[in-house]
């Protein structure tokens, strides 16, 4: 009877810790609200806005010489543009220090799930250029508007982000 009772505890026990909710299940139904946090930015151009829970993170990651950006709003289709990428990444913890950042931390949070964008438009402008020159950086601010962004999984799952935007981001510096 002992051993009956021990394993009904048990089994329990593993049936309620297996029902709960875990911190690390994907976040689906996302949208234009979901990206609220302060845009940063670094690089020629990368720049990356979290959720309110900094565990879900949008970022676009471009060249400016490349893609030719200057201080005229551009327009660029994302099915189109090769050199422009914008992706979601989730994360098992607050992970605000991901990005734009040349110090490993081991116990950093992970990414546990990632979303491509396949399509949509990028809207680009330099807004102040030319802030910070010298021999190894060019500073400049960058604001970009995203619209219609589809997103798709490994599994191809689609969410669709109507509108995300990064308004006068410093960018151009290196980490480091």
């Amino acid at each position: 009877m002992k051993k009956f009772i021990g394993f009904a505890l048990f089994f329990l026990s593993l049936l309620l810790l297996c029902s709960c909710s875990d911190k690390n299940d994907i976040i689906k139904d996302f949208n234009s609200d979901t990206f609220t946090g302060k845009a940063d930015g670094c690089s020629s151009f990368f720049v990356n806005r979290f959720n309110n829970d900094n565990n879900l993170a949008i970022y676009v990651r471009g060249d400016r010489d490349d893609l030719g950006i200057d201080q005229t709003m551009q327009s660029f289709d994302l099915s189109a543009t090769s050199g422009l990428e914008v992706q979601v990444e989730q994360f098992d913890g607050s992970a605000t220090d991901h990005y734009c950042n040349d110090a490993i931390d081991l116990s950093a949070p992970s990414v546990i799930h990632s979303w491509e964008a396949m399509s949509g438009t990028v809207h680009i402008q330099i807004t102040e250029d030319s802030i910070n020159v010298s021999d190894f950086e060019l500073t400049y601010k960058i604001s970009i508007d995203l619209e219609n962004i589809e997103v798709y999984d490994e599994d191809g799952n689609i969410e669709i982000i109507e509108s995300a935007t990064f308004t006068d981001v410093l960018v151009g510096w290196s980490p480091g």
